[in-house]
């Protein structure tokens, strides 16, 4: 069989498909449609499986066990979420505040697989980065993120949102992508999400206890001036100002991603 003839058959996203087939066989995408390829039985037996794996809904990214965010390459697997384009607010606002300061102390709250904490890194090398997770197998995932990317200014530890850290050392940004689905909105959820840890996906309080836990929490680790930056859920954005205006912050602002969706939001400390 040859590459058109699967191509034409596969009942998946034909995106997708390409990146299994690049996976299956080892190759670039640019190798995939260069060569006339002729895929033998072992290889077709190697691609058909990996299918079978998409067509029950698991991620392509747990499948091939790598995925790109901000243009840097992550190893992922299902003790973390797959990171995702929305995220990249975050980075951006980070790295536009940080232009002619490369000199600051963040924090990453819930690193999962440091694709934030990296791609800040990658770009800041002076910046004194931390992140910090709950769960020892995603920090040893992160760690190997860590080195595959070649960066050296981030230091890793093990904590439960803000809670191991001293509050004599403050921070000039606190940033997370905190669990932030209510429970009745995981019932209803895509069949990919289920594949993804559920642990970081869930919150109670209808969605918001971490995000309320950690504006509330805060402000005390932040500088002055210092900013506090969550994600959140496209219909959250209310109350998630509501809580950064009941506890003092100013400058706040949300933040819209490609889909014109309220996905960020961050106050500053006074």
């Amino acid at each position: 069989m040859n590459l058109r003839e699967i191509l034409a058959a596969s009942a998946i996203d034909k995106s997708e498909l390409i990146i299994l087939l690049c996976h299956a066989l080892n190759i670039s995408k640019e190798q995939l449609f260069t060569n006339d390829l002729e895929i033998d039985e072992c290889d077709y037996s190697k691609i058909n499986d990996l299918v079978k794996r998409r067509l029950a809904k698991e991620p392509v990214a747990y499948i091939v066990g790598k995925k790109q965010f901000y243009g840097y390459d992550f190893i992922v697997n299902n003790n973390v979420l797959v990171p995702r384009p929305e995220t990249e607010l975050i980075v951006d606002y980070v790295l536009d505040s940080t232009l002619h300061k490369d000199e600051f102390n963040l924090i990453d709250i819930g690193t999962g697989s440091g694709s934030i904490a990296v791609s800040i890194a990658k770009n800041r090398k002076k910046a004194n980065i931390f992140a910090s997770d709950i769960n020892l197998l995603s920090l040893n995932l992160a760690k190997k993120n860590i080195e595959l990317n070649g960066v050296k200014n981030i230091h890793l530890f093990k904590q439960d949102l803000l809670q191991s850290v001293s509050t004599f050392y403050k921070f000039d940004f606190i940033v997370c992508n905190p669990p932030y689905i209510s429970y009745e909105e995981y019932k209803n959820l895509e069949k990919d999400l289920y594949y993804e840890p559920k642990i970081s996906l869930i919150a109670p309080s209808n969605g918001y206890f971490y995000l309320k836990q950690l504006i509330y929490e805060g402000k005390k680790y932040l500088k002055s001036k210092g900013k506090l930056i969550l994600e959140h859920g496209h219909k959250q954005k209310e109350e998630c100002v509501n809580f950064f205006q009941k506890k003092g912050y100013n400058s706040i602002e949300c933040l819209l991603d490609l889909n014109n969706i309220n996905r960020v939001t961050l106050g500053q400390n006074s």
